[in-house]
């Protein structure tokens, strides 16, 4: 009997070893880094006529870059002797950088930055839960290609055909040359030159990635070396100009009184979105017309007698919270820093800043943060600018006796205030404190950020104003400003009744992102045109509400007055506010407040040209904070 032969099907190997893989897999090799590079930048730009204008205007950069990426792509190849580590790589950091600056940009307005991945690319899981708008599907199919592309490579096991005696050594030579081509500043200049780049480009990060493209301003900031040195300085500078400010001890009636410092994640007041009504949940349509206010506490707290108030103006916006929060807690400027920098990457060790003034006036200071602790490096920074304890997530959740409620999938506003009030009420000597506390619950996406029983108002919007996202965002967002204006309210009834003298600092760090590309502020009549924001628009994206209450008597300073419209930056509110309860003011202390009395309102963020007396006391402030940064580096 004759016996059937079935022929049986030919292992994965066996077929992708054909020629015609192999090939393939070869041609994907060689054309890998230009496809990384041309992908990239196209997502970069956005816009086929301006990356096609970057492409001829540039062709120095585009050389560069195209070379640079190969001598990469090259020298993990050799080292690993196969392709696919250098593709994985490549597609990653190159592609995958593209895509995330992309996102960065449309919802803060600032491009991807070196000290971004350094700081944050073990988050990125965490990260992509902030991330709601759509990626474009060209932008898409893009990364799925080159996931493709070194998938092929990988699993045709495509290798370099050198013996290990030649290859190492080749990488070896590319490698140096990588490194000497940039070991000196010399060098470094020499090399961007050849190209058109220039380290100078850095100083203005706007026209640096719109002029260089995405890989090529990378490379200037990654070869700047980090801080700049300022025109004009020589060693000692910072000093010399502090020397002019005496310290000036307590004023008699200064009570040591507890501080409480609470930065609301993205309070801004919603009420100036034009073409949007708020109302109460559950009203019926006889009752529709009853507004709820959701900053209703803020307004009636700020009329209170003794209660100061105003524009907090920050130097974030819709992100990067770690800067007005370095420049709040240190009175230093990020004006001088790379643009989108983390300030505490530059903290190494124990750092003088209002925080540790206070420590030495015989506070404890306690820093309360319901987020990752590795987050900005809190957890390794706060304590060298001297905060004796910091909670942050977990820890706090782990508080014997406070249950955590969440909102819109954070620790919600409620319980942060049940923790400071933990603080407050459990500490272990008789002593001030100071608590600096950072909520969490109204951050950024607002997209279907609240589910829908947690709403407790909703909004009416004009017709034809607001897209549905947009609308979708606004509602969101007003939801968390909501829930935080009434733990404000929770927490100045705490400061009022409170046994110790108590003074409460509240203010939003910045203002949020509503909607890509600044489409809820177009779309609220804010902003004209969000390729270019002007001074006056910025007075309202660059500002946030603020307010310092306490239950014993405040006084008038040169950099905060009683009562409402007060004007304050960042790097001014804890001195105007120290100032006010008659705490002792530094040289620092002192040089901010006659800054504060030029120009109440100044960063480099606010469109503002400097002239006059306000320049120097611009570069006066760079001059300060570069010294003092550059001493612990």
């Amino acid at each position: 009997m004759n016996k059937i032969v079935t022929e049986q099907p030919k292992p994965l190997s066996d077929r992708l070893s054909h020629p015609a893989f192999k090939a393939s897999a070869a041609a994907a090799a060689l054309i890998y880094p230009p496809f990384c590079f041309f992908a990239a930048e196209y997502i970069h730009y956005a816009d086929q006529e301006e990356f096609s204008k970057f492409l001829s205007a540039r062709a120095p950069v585009v050389v560069f870059c195209v070379a640079a990426l190969y001598l990469i792509y090259a020298a993990i190849s050799l080292i690993c002797r196969r392709f696919w580590p250098a593709a994985v790589l490549l597609g990653f950091f190159v592609v995958g950088g593209g895509i995330a600056d992309y996102f960065k940009y449309r919802l803060t307005g600032e491009y991807l930055y070196p000290w971004d991945v350094a700081q944050q690319v073990g988050k990125l899981p965490r990260l992509l839960d902030f991330v709601k708008i759509p990626l474009p599907p060209l932008y898409l199919i893009m990364g799925i290609l080159a996931v493709l592309m070194a998938l092929l490579i990988g699993l045709t096991r495509l290798s370099v055909p050198l013996k290990w005696y030649i290859r190492l050594p080749a990488a070896a030579l590319i490698v140096f040359f990588l490194v000497f081509s940039v070991s000196t500043p010399e060098r470094v200049e020499k090399t961007l030159n050849r190209s058109s780049l220039y380290l100078e480009d850095m100083a203005l990060q706007n026209s640096n990635y719109e002029q260089n493209g995405l890989c090529g301003a990378f490379v200037i900031n990654l070869l700047s070396g980090g801080i700049s040195r300022p025109d004009g300085y020589y060693p000692g500078l910072g000093g010399e100009i502090l020397a002019r400010y005496p310290e000036k001890p307590a004023e008699d009636d200064f009570a040591r009184p507890d501080i409480i410092l609470v930065l609301s994640e993205s309070y801004w007041d919603a009420r100036q979105l034009r073409g949007v009504e708020f109302f109460k949940t559950g009203a019926d349509d006889a009752d529709f017309g009853y507004s709820k206010d959701p900053m209703e506490h803020f307004d009636r707290i700020a009329s209170d007698d003794g209660v100061i108030s105003g524009s907090f103006y920050t130097t974030g916006f819709g992100g990067g919270t770690a800067r007005p929060e370095f420049e709040l807690l240190t009175g230093l400027t990020t004006d001088g820093l790379p643009s989108g920098s983390v300030p505490y990457q530059y903290i190494k060790s124990d750092f003088p800043c209002h925080v540790r003034d206070l420590k030495d006036e015989g506070y404890r200071c306690v820093g309360l943060h319901p987020y990752l602790p590795s987050f900005y490096r809190r957890k390794s920074v706060w304590p060298l600018l001297g905060f004796d304890e910091c909670l942050f997530a977990g820890e706090l959740e782990d508080i014997s006796g406070i249950e955590p409620l969440y909102r819109g999938r954070q620790i919600s506003d409620f319980t942060f205030v049940e923790y400071i009030k933990h603080v407050l009420e459990n500490r272990e000597e008789e002593q001030p404190l100071f608590v600096f506390a950072v909520s969490m619950e109204n951050h950024q996406p607002y997209e279907n950020k609240f589910a829908d029983e947690e709403f407790t108002i909703r909004a009416e919007f004009e017709e034809g104003r607001y897209g549905e996202s947009v609308q979708n965002a606004v509602l969101n967002f007003t939801q968390g400003l909501c829930d935080a204006d009434e733990s404000l309210a929770r927490l100045y009834e705490y400061t009022k009744t409170a046994s110790r003298p108590t003074m409460l600092i509240w203010f939003g760090d910045h203002a949020p992102t509503l909607g890509a590309n600044l489409s809820g502020y177009v779309a609220g009549g804010l902003v004209d045109d969000p390729s270019f924001v002007s001074a006056a628009e910025r007075q309202i994206t660059q500002s946030t509400p603020f307010l310092v209450a306490a239950n014993f008597p405040l006084a008038d300073n040169r950099v905060l007055h009683m009562g409402k419209g007060n004007k304050v930056t960042s790097y001014n509110l804890l001195n105007g506010a120290l100032k006010a309860a008659g705490a002792p003011s530094t040289p620092l202390g002192g040089f901010l407040a006659d800054y504060a009395a030029c120009r109440p309102d100044y960063n480099i963020r606010m469109g503002i040209t400097p002239e006059g007396e306000l320049k120097k006391f611009v570069n006066e402030h760079i001059v300060i904070t570069y010294e003092r940064l550059k001493k612990i580096e």
